[in-house]
């Protein structure tokens, strides 16, 4: 990039050419930032995205587990009731159970 002339032409050709080198090197750098920024940008969108995608989820599993409880409740209640024969206190237990289910409200976890 620096070279010495002898004369002031071919000094100010010089000088012109190495500020003309550095605009390109600038040029590329600003390319490279925008890209950069444009890159971080989009790993910011994809981590709000698996933020979102990771509350979706957890409410599904809360959803499920629910149901889960539900039915374990409801199969216990139905082997208990066609064991012992008592069928009919077995099904308030579980209609009692299902709806205490229903009625516990929900933990929120922050």
């Amino acid at each position: 990039m620096y070279s010495y002339a002898s004369h002031c032409t071919d000094a100010l050709i010089l000088s012109r050419r190495a500020f003309f080198l550095c605009v390109e090197q600038f040029d590329s750098l600003y390319v490279y930032a925008e890209k950069e920024k444009r890159r971080a940008d989009d790993e910011c969108q994809m981590k709000e995205n698996a933020r979102d995608s990771l509350k979706e989820e957890n409410q599904n599993k809360r959803i499920w587990r629910r149901v889960a409880i539900g039915e374990g409740i409801l199969i216990v209640g139905v082997t208990a009731g066609v064991i012992t024969g008592a069928i009919i206190p077995a099904a308030i237990g579980v209609i009692a159970g299902e709806a205490m289910l229903c009625l516990i409200p929900r933990k929120k976890k922050n």
